[in-house]
């Protein structure tokens, strides 16, 4: 949940660019979409001339809650970064990416 709204906060406005920030697929995070919305955290509206698709957009709710969001993202990311070596999060960020470009091709 915190990721799909960090991925709308960040400029995702389709489903499809919150499913590319996630690295899920679209049914899963239209599910997600649907929660959100019914826990009153995003809005939907159509698209311009675009009637199937849907702008996305964070709620007065959800966008008081983001500062809280980020602040606990970034106390995991410290805690997590916290056994590391000067340098490791580096390889580690590189390989995972590579693990992420391989696991695409299988």
């Amino acid at each position: 949940m915190m990721a799909a709204l960090l991925a709308i906060d960040a400029g995702g406005e389709r489903a499809s660019d919150v499913a590319e920030h996630m690295g899920v697929d679209a049914a899963a995070v239209t599910r997600l979409l649907d929660r959100l919305a019914d826990a009153g955290l995003i809005g939907r509206c159509a698209f311009e001339g675009d009637r199937r698709s849907r702008r996305l957009s964070l709620t007065e709710k959800a966008a008081a809650l983001l500062p809280r969001l980020k602040a606990a993202a970034a106390d995991v990311d410290a805690a997590l970064e916290q056994g590391l070596q000067p340098g490791e999060r580096d390889t580690l960020i590189r390989l995972l990416k590579a693990l992420s470009v391989r696991a695409e091709t299988i």
